[in-house]
């Protein structure tokens, strides 16, 4: 990676954003990560799942890969952190998951949130 680009650093954001890229022959972004909490975490599950499970949002879609993890928070509703790559990233499960764990950990801890679960 040759550069990142976040959202505005804030624990009181509802949402926050990453993006990973590198610079080549031009610029191209690789990963996008994101961080979502109270309605906008609810919003990514639909009427239909249960507890904590998301909208299949895992493993891989294409040329393309995601993966998510979620954290406990102190409204109830537990946050949920999404990775995925663009077409110009070549990424092992490894590499997906030890980003996602930094992101998610490093966000949880801002806005107080606990116990972030990671895909095995």
């Amino acid at each position: 990676m040759d550069w990142m680009h976040e959202s505005v650093d804030s624990s009181s954001a509802l949402k926050e954003s990453c993006v990973l890229g590198e610079s080549k022959a031009a610029d191209e972004a690789l990963y996008y990560l994101s961080a979502s909490y109270g309605p906008y975490a609810q919003a990514l599950r639909s009427a239909t799942d249960e507890g904590n499970s998301l909208n299949a949002f895992t493993g891989t879609s294409g040329d393309r890969a995601r993966e998510r993890a979620t954290a406990s928070c102190a409204d109830g509703v537990r946050a949920i952190f999404r990775i995925s790559t663009t077409v110009y990233a070549a990424p092992t499960k490894s590499l997906l998951l030890s980003a996602l764990k930094t992101f998610a950990e490093r966000s949880a801890r801002k806005h107080g949130c606990t116990d972030v679960e990671l895909p095995s």
